[in-house]
């Protein structure tokens, strides 16, 4: 696991793209926080992008939301975002306009003393704005008293969705 359009990745990409390529019966998740750099690394044959490719950004704060602006600005069959950790709450209305097709959020899996915390609530508003725009959302993840629970029920309710292909 790394960030697939980090400088240090360069090197090996290009193998990567061809495996990609290569395998068309797997989804990839192709997750990032950088963005500005996914064009001019994007393949030539790349065009409105692979079926079998999801392109993400992080984004679990309010301050990184340029990242979504980013994001919708690059051709992708799939398009979604990782608010995970998500350490704040986020308007992500104004991006839920169809080009943004999944929202995964989740509070962060570190150890206990290092954990930021992360209020279900924050979870319930991205939930609805997900429900108002008909995107799909997919908890992945809480505190419950000193453990993580990974069922994703919010209020009694699955909410691991996935979008719809």
């Amino acid at each position: 696991m790394s960030d697939f359009f980090h400088e240090g990745a360069d090197q090996w990409r290009p193998e990567a793209w061809q495996i990609i390529r290569d395998c068309q019966n797997l989804n990839w998740l192709v997750l990032t926080k950088r963005p500005e750099l996914v064009l001019e690394r994007l393949p030539n044959d790349w065009g409105s992008g692979y079926p079998n490719v999801w392109l993400g950004v992080t984004c679990g704060v309010a301050s990184s939301l340029n990242r979504v602006e980013t994001l919708k600005g690059i051709p992708a069959q799939l398009r979604f975002i990782s608010a995970e950790p998500l350490l704040g709450p986020i308007d992500f209305r104004p991006y839920l306009d169809g080009s943004i097709q999944w929202i995964i959020t989740g509070c962060e899996q570190a150890a206990k003393a290092k954990r930021r915390p992360m209020e279900v609530g924050w979870v319930r508003d991205i939930d609805s704005q997900c429900r108002e725009a008909g995107t799909a959302h997919f908890f992945k993840q809480r505190y419950e008293g000193k453990r993580i629970t990974h069922d994703g029920l919010l209020d009694g309710q699955d909410r691991q969705e996935w979008p719809g292909l």
